[in-house]
């Protein structure tokens, strides 16, 4: 039952994402709904598990979605929900604030890693304009979305302690 909660979670995001904002775009930036959400479930999850196998997934229908070469969404997805898990989950032990911070650095290094790897063979591309307008920008809507996203994602991915 767990997982087709997760999985229909994940189709609402990803139509929210895909018809919604690319409509109606925040700074002319569409937020990756999908990212946040699992960057906000390896957050929050207590061991090694479901949120791995929605980062995957997330990660390929991203890929598949947006046009770009498949499968570097879905590594760069999971590299940083491996980092969040690691950073937010176990060393900070789900401080609200520190999991914020540690979200927008993963978001931000997510995004930059997608850049480079789509984008890199360019040889003519305004590098720091790119950071100002787009990376910057979109790691702090993804940050503020997966904030939003933090209560879904507590019930969807704890696990409830049974006396």
């Amino acid at each position: 039952m767990k997982g087709i909660k997760i999985f229909a979670v994940c189709v609402i995001l990803f139509l929210l994402e895909r018809v919604f904002f690319t409509r109606f775009e925040i700074f002319s930036l569409t937020p990756w709904l999908l990212f946040s959400f699992c960057a906000v479930a390896a957050a929050v999850h207590d061991e090694i598990g479901w949120w791995t196998l929605c980062a995957g997934l997330c990660g390929l229908a991203g890929d598949l979605a947006g046009g770009g070469c498949t499968g570097i969404g879905m590594a760069v997805y999971a590299l940083a929900a491996a980092g969040i898990y690691v950073f937010a989950a176990r060393i900070f032990h789900e401080s609200i604030p520190f999991t914020a911070v540690i979200i927008f650095v993963f978001c931000l290094a997510a995004e930059l890693l997608y850049c480079l790897l789509n984008y890199g063979g360019i040889r003519y591309i305004d590098w720091l304009g790119v950071l100002i307008s787009v990376v910057l920008p979109l790691a702090v809507i993804n940050t503020v979305s997966a904030m939003l996203m933090y209560p879904l994602a507590v019930r969807l991915f704890r696990e409830r302690r049974r006396l």
